[in-house]
């Protein structure tokens, strides 16, 4: 019985395990950090957004890149190369829910970051290549702005 509630102990312990949504960048430069003891702020991030934006990490709770939807950062907090000029937000400022990064099936080193410009702007993609840029990523210039649906709202989701 000792043996099994120590096994049972390891086991449980290994389930609370780092995750892809370990940090979170919203606002006005404000940052979470998820950690085993709990949420810790960070005041590194330079994202600025009153309302969208998404985070992604990897499979261990380390950063890959944060974005508002029109601009994509990487774990540095720099622009990510070719990470501007998505077609994110509208003539109205930011989408209240504009942004959602996908990891592609089958590659764990390449994402897919859905944009919606508000108002009726429509919806996009963009791939996120994780082995361009020295391991910082990049946005794919042929995979950039792909237009998906012509006329949308503000808001999307996503589920698996």
């Amino acid at each position: 019985m000792k043996k099994l509630l120590i096994g049972f102990l390891f086991i449980s312990n290994l389930t609370i395990a780092q995750s892809s949504a370990d940090w979170w960048f919203f606002g006005d430069k404000a940052g979470l950090n998820f950690t085993a003891i709990g949420p810790v702020p960070s005041t590194e991030g330079v994202l600025k957004s009153v309302e969208g934006c998404a985070t992604i990490s990897d499979e261990f709770g380390s950063l890959l890149f944060y974005t508002r939807g029109d601009t994509v950062w990487d774990s540095t907090h720099s622009v990510m190369q070719n990470g501007t000029g998505l077609i994110a937000n509208g003539i109205a400022g930011d989408g209240s829910m504009n942004s959602f990064i996908v990891p592609r099936p089958g590659n764990p080193f390449e994402f897919y970051l859905f944009t919606i410009r508000s108002f009726y702007g429509g919806l996009y993609y963009s791939k996120i290549d994780m082995t361009l840029n020295g391991g910082l990523g990049a946005v794919d210039p042929i995979e950039k702005n792909i237009p998906l649906i012509d006329t949308t709202m503000e808001m999307m989701t996503c589920l698996r």
